[in-house]
């Protein structure tokens, strides 16, 4: 039995410029169609995940409300994955081995890719994951730091 980590990061957002909280900032129409093409690629490819997690900052609820959508799968605000990011933590929240799971991560620069290269114990994406990217890593026994498998990295093609 599997589990599977896809950390993605949020799609492309709109111009900060306007917005006196980077928070309240949403994506932009390139940023949701990059996303919306991303995800389609991922289910094409054959993923299907059982659980999605988002960071509560706007553009990654945005991200993961496309990924819901794409995969008819809820998707749950986690702010482990946002300004309270911790890497122990979130660890804990995966799901122990026992049937086949895929869980996405939707979240931010540079954490969610300091994540993955301590799942891994290499530095498998040293030029970090880019806006509507995805990393999968796998685990056949409980998920531990510098126990997963990298399998790949997705990089998203701009419509």
């Amino acid at each position: 039995m599997r589990t599977r980590i896809v950390a993605v990061r949020h799609a492309e957002p709109e111009s900060g410029s306007g917005y006196a909280d980077m928070d309240l900032c949403p994506l932009s129409e390139r940023g949701k169609a990059t996303h919306a093409q991303t995800s389609q690629h991922l289910k094409k490819h054959g993923l299907v995940p059982t659980l999605i997690y988002c960071s509560p900052i706007l553009r990654a609820v945005q991200t993961a409300e496309i990924m819901s959508e794409v995969f008819a799968v809820p998707y749950k605000q986690e702010p482990l994955l946002g300004d309270a990011f911790n890497a122990s933590a979130l660890l804990g929240l995966m799901p122990q081995p026992g049937e086949d799971q895929t869980v996405i991560l939707v979240g931010h620069a540079p954490t969610l890719t300091a994540f993955i290269h301590k799942l891994i114990g290499e530095e498998a994406v040293p030029e970090g994951i880019c806006m509507s990217g995805s990393v999968i890593v796998d685990f056949i026994e409980p998920p531990e730091f510098g126990k997963g498998r990298f399998v790949r990295y997705y990089q998203p093609i701009h419509p």
